[in-house]
């Protein structure tokens, strides 16, 4: 009440108060408002089903062919049977290649098999002979030296004779055309290719 009474002799002597126009907002400026305050929020990537993000790549591919390669060359390292090697090695191809082009499994799939392929089949017989010889031709010297015992009588113009040597059974020659007969000690001189050059122990 005195709110009012003090009201009107207010606007008696000062005359009435003027409005304060407000601004308007319709339902429209409000939905403007809204979709300017929604366009800065930043918002999550999107990925789709390829695995791609909006501006950037998720190419996983090549990291799977070279986890497959290291699963190959530890396999290798286990078995040493220079085989898994050369799968490893078309594993770590197609990894490269997937990593520069975007190509489809099937091709991926056809790369690592003609890399592995072609290895295993050009590549082996090679790797395996360079490995294996030396380690063979290191065993077969070792026997040079040893004493063994005939097992068979050497006569070197039939062509006969065999003798064992740390337990394994060689054929045997005599180094002077001496026949040496059965369960006679002898001493390897030399090895002519598979067989043994012995001579009779004193």
């Amino acid at each position: 009440m005195w709110y009012n009474i003090c009201r009107a002799n207010s606007e008696a002597v000062c005359g009435p108060r003027p409005r304060i126009a407000r601004p308007k907002c319709c339902c429209n400026n409000r939905f403007a408002l809204i979709a300017a305050y929604t366009q800065r929020i930043p918002r999550e990537p999107a990925i789709n089903q390829e695995g791609r993000i909006a501006g950037m790549e998720l190419n996983y591919v090549p990291i799977i062919w070279l986890a497959l390669g290291i699963a190959f060359a530890v396999a290798e390292g286990l078995t040493v049977q220079l085989v898994s090697i050369w799968f490893a090695i078309g594993a770590a191809v197609t990894a490269l290649v997937t990593a520069l082009i975007d190509i489809p499994w099937p091709t991926q799939l056809l790369i690592f098999v003609i890399v592995a392929g072609v290895l295993l089949v050009a590549t082996r017989p090679l790797a395996k002979k360079l490995l294996f010889v030396k380690k063979q031709s290191t065993n077969a010297d070792s026997v040079i030296g040893q004493v063994g015992v005939v097992l068979q009588a050497i006569d070197n113009d039939l062509a006969t004779g065999r003798v064992k040597v740390n337990g394994l059974d060689w054929s045997a020659r005599s180094s002077n055309a001496d026949a040496i007969a059965e369960n006679t000690r002898v001493r390897v001189l030399a090895i002519d290719g598979v067989k043994l050059i012995v001579e009779r122990c004193e």
